[in-house]
């Protein structure tokens, strides 16, 4: 299976797919793969791990980097742009999406007997209330800090712990967004909705799966490329 983006896909390293394209890196774990520790494995060698399901994965990575449609270059981006991007695209999309996704799943889950939507609705709200303070979190407190580093790096002995801190807690909270996530994609089987879910619970399904894409595509640029960038802090 070959492609012309990349012709031999299967001989990168998980962590160059990942810089290159950081929405990869949902796919890997959507097929099975733990990223933490693995990054520097050829996608050959995922073949090997009986979990991964991996003519799949290598199927769905193949579409994926051919698609180009990166908004950002990564992985040569400046960290500040990096941030920015985070803050301006992620943030203002989330804050547009996320009360379109709890006013839609009230009304449909109040009108509509499929227990889907109800179970979808209830794990959006859920995302919601951890959502918010954590962006919050970010524009407020991280985010600051982040740039304060990039600007005044001979003074920053009284940010170092806050700096620290901020990240551990964005870290927590990006593991329990994930598990919501997982949640939400196991839920709808592949975004596939039933045939009897009706017109509005199938837009509800389509709109459910742009939040949970962005909501990956922040976690693991901010795990993948922008936290890794301050390791040395």
């Amino acid at each position: 299976m070959k492609t012309s983006f990349h012709p031999d896909i299967e001989n990168y390293l998980v962590g160059q797919i990942i810089s290159e394209n950081i929405k990869t890196a949902f796919i890997f774990e959507k097929y099975g793969l733990k990223l933490h520790g693995n990054l520097s494995l050829t996608v050959k060698e995922l073949k090997l791990n009986p979990a991964i399901d991996y003519e799949n994965l290598l199927e769905e990575l193949i579409k994926n980097m051919e698609l180009k449609d990166i908004i950002v270059d990564y992985k040569n981006a400046s960290t500040d742009l990096i941030v920015d991007y985070i803050e301006q695209y992620h943030h203002s999309r989330l804050k547009s999406v996320l009360p379109v996704l709890l006013k839609k799943g009230k009304i449909l889950s109040e009108l509509n007997d499929h227990q889907i939507i109800k179970d979808l609705y209830s794990l959006i709200f859920a995302m919601a209330e951890d959502i918010y303070p954590h962006m919050d979190m970010e524009e407020k407190k991280l985010f600051p800090v982040i740039r304060t580093y990039l600007h005044y790096k001979d003074d920053l002995c009284n940010i170092k712990e806050l700096f620290r801190e901020k990240i551990n807690v964005a870290f927590l909270e990006h593991e329990e967004a994930s598990g919501l996530l997982k949640e939400i994609n196991k839920l709808c089987d592949s975004y596939d909705p039933p045939e009897d879910l009706g017109k509005d619970g199938k837009e509800y399904f389509r709109l459910v799966r742009d939040f949970s894409d962005d909501m990956y595509e922040h976690i693991m640029l901010e795990e993948q490329v922008l936290f890794p960038r301050l390791a040395d802090f």
